[in-house]
This record gives C-alpha cells, structure tokens and sequence, in this order.
C-alpha cells in the first residue's frame, strides 16, 4: 500500500541491518589489512541500536574489542567488553562465555588478577547453570 506509513518496525529494521552491514564492511577492511580504518565503522555501528534495546550488537562488541587489543589499544578493548558482560552476565550461552574468557584475558594480562578471577568464576556459575536448564 502506497501512503502507508512504515512504522517503528522498519526503523528497527534499519537499525539491524546498519549493525550487520557495518559489522560485515569492518571485518572486509581488517581482511585486506586495513584495521584501523574498521574501527570507526565498528564504533558507528555499535551506536545503532533498537530504541528497546533489542539486539544488541553483541558480535560488534566483540569485534571491536578483537580489533582495538590487536592495535594496541588494551584500555578501550576491556571498556567495550565490560560494556559487553553488563549486558549478558545474567544469561548463559555462548556469547557470554565468550565476553567472560575475553575480558577475564585481558585483565589478567593488565595486572588486575583478582577482577579476572572473578570474571572467570562468573563464566563458570553460567556454564553450570546453562547445563542444569538443559534437558
């Protein structure tokens, strides 16, 4: 229908598909060694997200993250992944898991032990509790 107007779904629609195309361009730059040109892309795409907060765009978090340890930019590596364990550290799966091990990694190789320990023992109370929910 012509006139129609579109409605809050199809803005969250372009919000999700300016995530993945975003996401998609970044890893294209960092394959043809051109990491540092990915990183706005990434930080832009992160800034789209749904109005109610769904889907997040955790594999941006984790890209990025990925992306700014690899150029040496540890500090702001563990801000987006402790952004990223803010928003899954209550639910297990394998992304969660997977932002524990990193950040638990890179606080560890800052110097800050005991956080790491902590964000490890985290890791391990969700692992233990996806496997009880399981059938």
């Amino acid at each position: 229908m012509r006139g129609t107007p579109a409605g809050p779904v199809l803005a969250a629609d372009i919000r999700s598909a300016m995530v993945v195309a975003g996401l998609g361009l970044a890893r294209t730059l960092r394959a043809a060694g051109r990491t540092r040109d990915a990183l706005p892309v990434l930080r832009l795409a992160l800034q789209e997200r749904a109005p109610d907060g769904e889907g997040d765009p955790l594999a941006v978090q984790l890209e990025l993250s990925d992306m700014l340890e690899e150029t040496g930019q540890t500090r702001e590596a563990m801000e987006v992944l402790e952004q990223a364990f803010q928003q899954v550290h209550r639910f297990y799966g394998p992304e969660a898991v997977q932002v524990c091990r990193r950040l638990a990694s890179l606080l560890q190789e800052s110097g800050n032990h005991i956080q790491a320990c902590e964000v490890l023992e985290h890791a391990l109370d969700l692992l233990q509790d996806g496997s009880r929910a399981l059938p």
